[in-house]
């Protein structure tokens, strides 16, 4: 029961970042707060599952809760950037769809009676590239505001990293779509 609490945690902090960071000056002080709640939420992610496991607490509704919860919380984090402008708003559109088609081939896999398996390695790939991308923008948008970067860089590490994180998502989805696809045709 602890660890859907904790991935329900996560879901609060998701609305509380998309909520205040772009709704307030981004000083120093404010953004590694944000970045504290970033880094929490993602140790809870990691968290929530190994302690269900740890204390025999896997249930139906933690395999279903935790990653929805991961999606939303990445997708508030994603759309309060793209909020401020450090990406455009077709990259939540990305990865919107691959959360959608992701619990879509799952929820059509279980009508079939197919069983989809826990996340596959590409989506775990998918889920630490965007975390570490969440949490770097966000660092080096605090070393330039404190005159540690100049803006040309991190310009530049932005893009890269929001590249990184739209090539992981669209190369997960792809994954997910063709092992659907096999478990489709092996079910018939």
């Amino acid at each position: 029961m602890i660890p859907n609490y904790i991935s329900l945690f996560r879901l609060l902090f998701g609305v509380f970042i998309l909520a205040l960071l772009p709704n307030f000056p981004l000083t120093t002080s404010f953004l590694v707060l944000i970045l504290f709640v970033m880094l929490v939420s993602e140790i809870s992610d990691m968290g929530d599952g190994y302690l269900a496991r740890k204390w025999g607490q896997e249930t139906s509704l933690g395999r279903l809760l935790d990653p929805m919860v991961d999606c939303v919380y990445r997708f508030f984090v994603f759309l309060s950037f793209a909020s401020l402008g450090w990406m455009g708003v077709w990259v939540c559109g990305i990865f919107f769809l691959n959360y959608v088609l992701v619990a879509y081939f799952r929820g059509f896999a279980q009508v079939m009676r197919v069983d989809f398996g826990g996340a596959r390695l590409s989506g775990k790939v998918k889920s630490g590239v965007q975390a570490c991308a969440q949490l770097l923008l966000v660092m080096v948008y605090v070393l330039y505001g404190e005159g540690y970067v100049v803006y040309e860089d991190w310009l530049l590490l932005r893009d890269v990293l929001v590249w990184m994180a739209v090539g992981v998502t669209v190369a997960a989805t792809i994954d997910y779509i063709y092992y659907f696809y096999r478990l489709a045709l092996k079910s018939t």
